[in-house]
């Protein structure tokens, strides 16, 4: 399974006060589907079952950990060597207080480890990315609950294939604010990337960038603001020496646009951004990104568009 990133997770974030479905809180809504919708894939899935299909079955199901209704839960896993897996989400340790879970399954789904990680200041603990590095070492980052003086969190939390946590990070942003990882990758070297978003002043949130040595020791941090209102990392790419930064822009409290950041990898330093023109009037998701060999740039997720709710919205930047 497949790690995805996106503004529907518990990290970007109902916790920034912003009214969007975008956003995640400590008692989360369930979601249903109205009739027409379900109507809508039943006659997408007859329209198409004279077509050649693919099949896919379940080879082996795993639950574990738990959480109370409502709270709102991200879980995101990647495959590792000899056919491993690594899931992480959020789990009820105690009264009060979420951790993150790490486990690690075999192929056939039986569990070989769990590790729990919290900053034991109580509170939620949200999931945000999951990434191996060369090593196959496993990291994850999200938004942790460190004290009534800083709030919530950036964490970054390294383990081993064996289950030993090699080192945790928390970035403090400005005051009480929260601050939240929704995406790591690591480069060749070990160096780790991680974007998410740092809260100043409501409403302003601003894309913050990090990059730490394999040992943990941060080597840089950047922060992107584009109005003075809310902009938000979801996804990253490496191309060369430089570092991908993709995520949402307002640009005014009307309109919602897709962000793409670059940095140098080795320093932080500034590239270049770039702002679509899309006129969004709402952000749902940035599902995704990716860059091709010469760099462009392939963007999909779903805008809002006055009168029609949201539509899936794939954008080329070159």
């Amino acid at each position: 399974m497949k790690n995805t990133h996106s503004f529907q997770n518990p990290l970007l974030l109902r916790q920034f006060g912003l009214k969007f479905p975008i956003l995640p809180c400590k008692g989360g809504r369930s979601s249903s589907f109205c009739l027409p919708v379900v109507l809508f894939f039943l006659f997408a899935f007859l329209n198409l079952s004279a077509q050649p299909q693919t099949y896919f079955y379940p080879a082996w199901t795993q639950t574990g950990g738990a959480v109370t209704p409502g709270f709102t839960n991200r879980v995101v896993s990647i495959a590792g060597s000899g056919s491993s897996t690594y899931a992480a989400s959020s789990v009820h340790l105690s009264a009060n207080n979420y951790g993150m879970r790490l486990t690690k399954y075999t192929s056939s789904g039986t569990t070989s480890w769990i590790a729990n990680f919290d900053l034991g200041a109580g509170g939620t603990t949200h999931v945000g990315g999951i990434a191996l590095d060369a090593s196959g070492n496993i990291l994850v980052t999200g938004s942790a609950y460190n004290g009534a003086t800083n709030g919530h969190d950036l964490f970054l939390v390294k383990y081993n294939s064996s289950g030993t946590k090699l080192w945790h990070q928390t970035y403090t942003g400005t005051g009480t604010g929260t601050d939240a990882g929704a995406a790591v990758i690591c480069n060749a070297s070990g160096d780790v990337f991680v974007t998410g978003a740092t809260s100043k002043t409501f409403p302003d949130v601003d894309v913050l960038t990090l990059c730490y040595a394999p040992n943990g020791t941060l080597i840089w941090d950047e922060v992107w603001d584009n109005t003075d209102l809310f902009d938000a990392g979801a996804t990253l790419s490496l191309l060369g020496t430089r570092v991908f930064i993709t995520g949402a822009s307002q640009t005014n409290f009307n309109t919602w646009e897709y962000a793409v950041v670059r940095y140098e990898q080795s320093n932080g330093s500034f590239v270049s951004a770039t702002v679509t023109n899309a006129g969004g009037t709402n952000i749902e998701l940035v599902s995704a990104a990716t860059i091709d060999a010469v760099g462009n740039i392939y963007i999909t997720g779903a805008l809002g568009v006055s009168g029609q709710g949201f539509n899936i919205k794939t954008i080329k930047l070159s």
